[in-house]
């Protein structure tokens, strides 16, 4: 496991719980030793010596980081064996993905971009989505340790592809979390009251008529309360409200 955030780190202890030996490395290595003690696993020196498993699971911040730990010096690349399959969890650029996965692909190993839609809890609960581009047989070796971690796991096309729809599902959840914020103030300005009913529950009166009708994504129950009650902005002010 390449990546010990909060998300890789979630994803590491769920791979061990599930049985797998699991090696960790991350650039801070701090982080990988405190999620290593608390799952009884071996960090690595270097992400090439983490990159000697059948099976390497990344999950990085962005697209210069995945370059980084991939074609850097000491990089994955350098100590992936053949045989091994990477499968990349990242929200990053499909170009990204095509040009790690032709060193990869040099090195003798294979290379998935599988994309995660889910938080850390669904993360601790083997119940993410996994979306996955590549070829069919990497996925199926790979497929053991994504289903400790996924309650569904998509093949959805080649390699690329798991990248481009993570972003387009994005894009759908962005839309949404927009529409919601301008039918929230449009509603407050003609007099409907937003506030919660009970302090436990997101019963906001206009809130939860809303929620009704939002059947694609779970995005605003998730993240309800930052609608139903707006924290302040870094700036000074309440947000939400524009």
């Amino acid at each position: 496991m390449i990546g010990t955030g909060r998300m890789g780190a979630a994803m590491a202890t769920t791979i061990s719980r599930a049985g797998f030996d699991v090696r960790l490395w991350n650039r801070d290595r701090s982080k990988a030793e405190g999620v290593a003690d608390a799952i009884g696993a071996a960090v690595a020196p270097s992400a090439a010596e983490a990159a000697n498993a059948d099976v390497v699971i990344t999950s990085l911040a962005d697209d210069a980081a995945l370059e980084r730990v991939f074609l850097g010096p000491d990089g994955v690349v350098e100590g992936i064996g053949a045989g091994s399959v990477a499968v990349d969890t990242s929200t990053v650029d499909p170009r990204t993905i095509e040009r790690v996965g032709v060193a990869v692909d040099g090195a003798g190993a294979g290379f998935l971009d599988g994309p995660v839609s889910g938080s850390v809890s669904t993360v601790e609960a083997g119940a993410l989505t996994i979306m996955v581009g590549g070829d069919a047989d990497l996925l199926d070796r790979a497929r053991p340790v994504l289903d400790a971690l996924a309650s569904r796991v998509i093949h959805v096309g080649g390699r690329g592809a798991g990248a481009a729809t993570k972003l387009a599902v994005n894009d759908l959840v962005h839309g949404l979390n927009v529409a919601l914020s301008e039918a929230l103030v449009l509603a407050e300005r003609a007099g409907v009251d937003r506030e919660i009913v009970r302090a436990d529950s997101l019963q906001g009166r206009c809130f939860d008529g809303f929620l009704g009708h939002l059947i694609v994504s779970p995005s605003p129950r998730l993240r309800g309360e930052c609608w139903v009650s707006p924290p302040p902005w870094r700036g000074g002010g309440r947000g939400g409200r524009a």
